[in-house]
């Protein structure tokens, strides 16, 4: 062993967002600066803009569509101010969770991992509900947020392993 090896055993103050580093070689950080100077940013946006559709019913198409929709089955109004406002919340989260992982903050990676469910959690439940309100079976609507279910599943995996290997430097 390398005697003359510097190893960091001291966590970083709140002012530096450099990692912990072992004084060996550490694993690059270029998926984790796409994360927090573009992906989650991005994902935050797209959860206010789905958040938005939701909220004032655009989700269903154009008014004449909405109307139609939302008079067979007035119970999607309130699926959709709840789903709206829990992925309001979500994207809140997701911008802790991107100023945690920038400052190599103590259990970020699994926060970002928690994203991940909660962003399944939010689709499923979506389904669930309209299935439920509108008698139709839930296969009917799975093809419409099939891509936010692979990409929450895809998440955990990717950011699961990426950060498993990267724990050591999330001490601050």
């Amino acid at each position: 062993m390398d005697d003359n090896r510097i190893v960091n055993t001291e966590p970083n103050d709140d002012k530096n967002s450099e990692p912990a580093s072992t004084g060996s070689f550490d694993p690059p950080l270029k998926w984790h600066k796409f994360l927090i100077y573009f992906g989650l940013w991005v994902g935050a946006l797209l959860n206010i803009y789905t958040a938005r559709q939701m909220l004032d019913g655009s989700i269903w198409g154009d008014e004449y569509r909405q109307t139609m929709i939302l008079g067979m089955f007035p119970g999607l109004e309130t699926i959709c101010v709840i789903v709206g406002v829990a992925l309001i919340f979500l994207s809140v989260y997701v911008i802790v969770v991107r100023f945690m992982l920038a400052r190599f903050k103590n259990g970020a990676p699994k926060m970002l991992l928690l994203n991940y469910v909660f962003n399944f959690a939010v689709s499923l439940l979506f389904i669930i509900l309209v299935s439920k309100e509108t008698g139709l079976p839930v296969s009917d609507f799975i093809k419409n947020i099939l891509s936010s279910i692979l990409g929450s599943i895809l998440g955990m995996i990717v950011n699961g392993v990426y950060y498993s290997k990267r724990s050591y430097m999330f001490t601050n």
